[in-house]
């Protein structure tokens, strides 16, 4: 029996899959009602600018490690 091919992934690549769109989408339909916009929330912003906030660099560190 030849495997379909989502079968063929690792049951934590599938997971892992699965929460990256539902947090995709739960992304644009709260930023798209004006409830809560993640990429503000949870970006990397540039040092100079307005949206900068210094936790923004340990998080970002602690994630890409």
């Amino acid at each position: 029996m030849r495997p379909t091919q989502f079968s063929i992934l690792p049951l934590v690549v599938k997971n892992l899959l699965i929460i990256n769109g539902l947090c995709f989408l739960a992304n644009v339909v709260m930023a798209g009602r004006g409830w809560f916009d993640m990429n503000d929330a949870f970006g990397l912003y540039y040092p100079g600018s307005a949206n900068f906030k210094p936790f923004q660099l340990v998080q970002h560190s602690t994630l890409v490690v």
